[in-house]
């Protein structure tokens, strides 16, 4: 998929993951915080799917431990893969 914060996304990264979510039917993609997510959310709404939150490597006030971020992660994903 694309890597980083797709700042430097090009068009047609954004067309391969669109069609992986149409040929997938992958009902959500999933963003991370610390990333500006604009790209994301504009592939997310023309694709119609929704936009989950994961951690990966940081820290913050919602999950201040490693522990938090796991528990954080599993309920994110839990949520949405239903």
């Amino acid at each position: 998929f694309v890597l980083g914060d797709a700042s430097d996304v090009t068009p047609e990264a954004v067309v391969r993951v669109m069609e992986r979510i149409s040929e997938g039917e992958i009902p959500v993609v999933f963003a991370e915080p610390q990333f500006n997510s604009d790209v994301l959310r504009r592939v997310a709404s023309d694709s119609q799917v929704g936009i989950g939150l994961i951690y990966s490597d940081i820290l913050d006030d919602r999950v201040p431990t490693y522990i938090d971020m796991m528990k954080f992660n599993a309920a994110s994903l839990a949520e949405n893969l239903r």
